[in-house]
């Protein structure tokens, strides 16, 4: 009646692995049919991966490698080329002034544009006014009404005015005649507002005294006597003193 054969399946050979073929006996008296021949393993087919450059500011790259085309197995690992990153630029920021706005510095990349830092916008700050003072003239200095300036920018918002100085308010000081126990003054003149003197008071010396000469008295017998003596008429000032006599009985002790 023949044989029956009884197969058994092989399978094939992979890169790294051998494979084998269909063999088979015989279902009834197991008499070998088909022998199995063994696959030997094919060997990785090698496929070349190529390097890539890093692109823009945020693509990696990676350097050359391979792997196999049948199996995917990575025969040459590739090692990561990390991205560029920005390539910042300094956008200069820019003043205020007391009239106009300005903005803070920032950084943009020069290569993709991206803004990396913003700059930040500084509204118009305005003028800060202070106020100059008033200040009235004297007999000698000029004086100024109030105005105002800015601190920041100096600009005038009200200018200040010139007020002339006033001019001196003469006082006349009197001449003081001298005496013969004072010394006198010329006339002269100050200032009722400051001060100052105008006109200087010079010194006059004193005059000479106008002696007197004072008799003496001598002494009665019961009545005390007196020396001359000598004084100025004007002030009283004595040169010689005038000196008591006693009576001529207290010489005999009456």
């Amino acid at each position: 009646s023949g044989h029956v054969a009884k197969v058994t399946e092989g399978y094939p050979a992979s890169c790294t692995a051998d494979g084998i073929t269909d063999s088979s006996v015989c279902y009834f008296c197991g008499i070998v049919l088909q022998e199995a021949e063994v696959l030997p393993a094919t060997g990785h087919i090698e496929v070349i991966d190529p390097a890539v450059e890093p692109t823009g500011c945020y693509a990696q790259g990676h350097t050359e490698g391979s792997h196999c085309g049948v199996c995917g197995t990575i025969l040459k690992p590739f090692t990561t080329i990390p991205a560029l990153g920005h390539t910042n630029v300094v956008d200069a920021g820019v003043n205020t002034t007391c009239t106009t706005s300005g903005w803070t510095a920032g950084t943009h990349c020069a290569v993709c544009g991206e803004i990396t830092q913003p700059r930040i916008f500084i509204p118009v700050p305005g003028h800060a006014e202070r106020i100059d003072p008033y200040l009235a003239p004297s007999c000698t200095e000029v004086g100024h009404t109030e105005g105002s300036h800015c601190v920041v920018c100096g600009e005038v918002f009200t200018a200040q005015e010139d007020i002339p100085a006033t001019g001196h308010s003469p006082v006349v000081d009197e001449a003081i005649a001298p005496s013969c126990s004072a010394i006198g003054y010329t006339e002269g003149s100050h200032c009722a507002v400051c001060g100052q003197t105008l006109k200087m008071q010079m010194v006059v010396d004193k005059t000479p005294h106008s002696y007197e000469v004072h008799s003496g008295k001598l002494p009665g017998i019961f009545s005390d006597g007196y020396t001359a003596s000598i004084t100025c008429r004007d002030c009283g000032y004595t040169v010689l003193k005038s000196i008591r006599l006693p009576a001529v009985a207290s010489w005999f002790g009456f």
